[in-house]
C-alpha cells in the first residue's frame, strides 16, 4: 500500500473521511494555491484513492481500505 506522505493530500483524504462526497472547492485547504492543489487532487485520483463523479469527488474502496490504516491524529500509517 502507498503511503500518503504529502499534508495536501492527507488533508483531502481527511476530509473525506467525514463527508460521503465532496467538490473540489470544498475540499480545498484555505491559502492552498488552486494549481497546486488540483495537482495533488489529481494524484489522489490517479493512485487510485478517490473517484471522480461528476463534480464530486469520494473515497474509493482503496481510499476506505486506507483510511482505516491509518491513525486520525497524524494520518500517519498504524503498525499491525
Amino acid at each position: 500500500m502507498n503511503e500518503i506522505t504529502h499534508h495536501i493530500q492527507k488533508n483531502i483524504l481527511k476530509y473525506l473521511t467525514t463527508a460521503k462526497s465532496a467538490r473540489y472547492s470544498e475540499m480545498r485547504p484555505h491559502k492552498v494555491d488552486s494549481n497546486l492543489y488540483a495537482y495533488h487532487l489529481k494524484k489522489l485520483v490517479a493512485l487510485g484513492f478517490i473517484i471522480q463523479e461528476g463534480r464530486k469527488y469520494t473515497l474509493s474502496p482503496a481510499g476506505i481500505n486506507y483510511v482505516e490504516a491509518v491513525s486520525l491524529d497524524k494520518f500517519n500509517i498504524r503498525s499491525q
